[in-house]
């Protein structure tokens, strides 16, 4: 389990290093047009993304579980809330588990730019 983790932990450093290459190395506007190979990777549309995307969505996961009951609880009784948000997020954790699986698994294969689930990440939709 340790194992897995720091390699975890390496996989998101390199995705954050990549990702701030890429914003020091940004092609000129007017050149973007004009290059065959910009047109098909972006900031946000680079294989690093997509595996930096799955480590995230894989090691934060478990939060989909206390999001869920906060989420069900709004919408219904807390008591309720609280037994079915847990349900709900464990089952949503696992899906999110398993697309961060797939997309550290495929993060060579296209496409980059679209996110096996809505929101792209654990707590990215919730309001503040």
């Amino acid at each position: 389990m340790k194992k897995i983790m720091i390699i975890l932990g390496v996989l998101v450093f390199l995705s954050s290093a990549a990702h701030c290459y890429a914003q020091e190395n940004k092609a000129p506007k007017d050149n973007l047009e004009n290059s065959a190979s910009s047109a098909s990777y972006t900031d946000e549309n680079t294989p690093m993304n997509k595996l930096g995307r799955g480590a995230v969505n894989t090691v934060t996961c478990w939060a989909e579980i206390p999001e869920g009951v906060y989420r069900v609880s709004q919408e219904e009784e807390p008591v309720k809330g609280f037994f079915l948000g847990t349900i709900e997020g464990a089952f949503t954790a696992a899906l999110r588990a398993a697309t961060g699986i797939a997309d550290m698994l495929t993060f060579v294969a296209p496409p980059y730019d679209k996110p096996p689930m809505d929101p792209e990440y654990v707590l990215a939709g919730t309001e503040s």
